[in-house]
């Protein structure tokens, strides 16, 4: 993928859509390109305008990525198309202005994906200096799957697909999927638009993982500290357990001794041992879980674009981790405690 700037360099829309169709056509008969696709971005936060979209019949308004792009930006993106059809070479500049929408923008204006045929009303952002686009009816004729927009990992922004004939942009992502060879695909791009405009300037040319990884790279180094930190925190917590329940074993010889001499058995110095210590865990737990939703809860109203949506599987995994860590530092001052020999433990009386 690249990305190239025509206004920047004086290209009017004309000789730009000249460029274009030959770069795209040059490159995907090359050997190994299953798709290539010109965007006025990339949903995941790579120069994409915003916009906002209103149903006809409604006023509920969504905030939208906005990707004016070419027929086959689905198959270079690995987008599925839920429902209709994804954008085709019918959607010309005199055809009826259409639109692919994310399953999010759909169910956020309409309440459902079935919008096929339904009309709405799309405004597309305006960058710093450029005059106030109008408004435009356009018709949904697709329904694409979520994907991450705006910035990498998140999916609470809706995406609107429309077709690039219809709402030119000059400042443009022309990305490829290719079979193999990704950074050998990247470079025919850039000699496919040198080949018709020797001396256009491209920049940020390279396979996706390089190029868009490095958008976000706060987010990057926040998630690996968070990750850090939460497994430090999760070893110290394990060994103050371990400790704790040593101390408390140690304390209790004579009683376990007693038990054993009395004829308990060995397991059920285990299953007690490790019962008592993993109570204030699970208690701890509950609290953090209630807290976190009530928190969480709380915070929704001021930070709904930045909180993603609550995930059920993380809510579940994470406790389970917790205790069967907990477990395993629980197990071993129980197991040393029903190795005691009843004898010893006696003589202390």
């Amino acid at each position: 993928m690249l990305l190239v700037d025509f206004p920047m360099q004086r290209i009017d829309e004309l000789r730009a859509r000249r460029i274009l169709d030959f770069a795209l056509s040059t490159i995907a008969r090359q050997p190994g390109v299953e798709a290539v696709a010109a965007s006025s971005g990339l949903p995941f936060g790579l120069s994409t305008p915003g916009g906002s979209m209103t149903p006809i019949e409604g006023v509920t308004k969504t905030q939208v990525e906005l990707v004016a792009a070419t027929p086959e930006i689905h198959k270079v993106l690995g987008v599925a198309l839920v429902r209709g059809r994804s954008l085709d070479h019918r959607d010309d500049a005199v055809g009826r202005r259409v639109a692919v929408v994310s399953e999010r923008t759909a169910v956020s204006l309409f309440g459902t994906t079935d919008v096929i045929g339904r009309q709405a009303m799309l405004k597309r952002s305006h960058w710093v200096g450029e005059p106030d686009p109008p408004e435009r009816e356009v018709t949904i004729v697709g329904v694409a799957a979520d994907t991450d927009a705006g910035w990498l990992g998140r999916r609470d922004h809706g995406v609107v697909y429309i077709p690039l004939d219809q709402q030119y942009e000059g400042r443009l992502v022309l990305s490829a999927r290719a079979a193999s060879d990704p950074a050998g695909a990247a470079t025919a791009l850039r000699k496919a638009l040198t080949s018709v405009e020797p001396d256009i300037a491209v920049s940020q040319v390279g396979i996706a993982t390089a190029v868009v990884g490095p958008q976000n790279p706060f987010l990057e180094v926040m998630t690996k500290l968070a990750g850090v930190l939460g497994t430090f925190a999760l070893l110290l917590a394990l060994a103050g357990l371990y400790g704790a329940l040593s101390h408390v074993v140690g304390r209790r010889t004579r009683e376990i001794g007693v038990r054993l001499a009395l004829g308990a058995d060995a397991r059920e110095i285990v299953r007690m041992v490790v019962i008592e210590g993993l109570g204030p865990v699970a208690f701890g737990i509950a609290v953090g879980v209630i807290v976190g939703a009530i928190a969480r809860a709380a915070m929704q109203p001021m930070l709904v674009h930045l909180l993603p949506k609550l995930d059920p599987l993380s809510v579940i995994v994470a406790p389970i981790a917790m205790l069967v860590a907990a477990s395993f530092a629980c197990y071993f001052p129980a197991r040393r405690a029903s190795r005691l020999d009843p004898n010893v433990a006696l003589r202390q009386l």
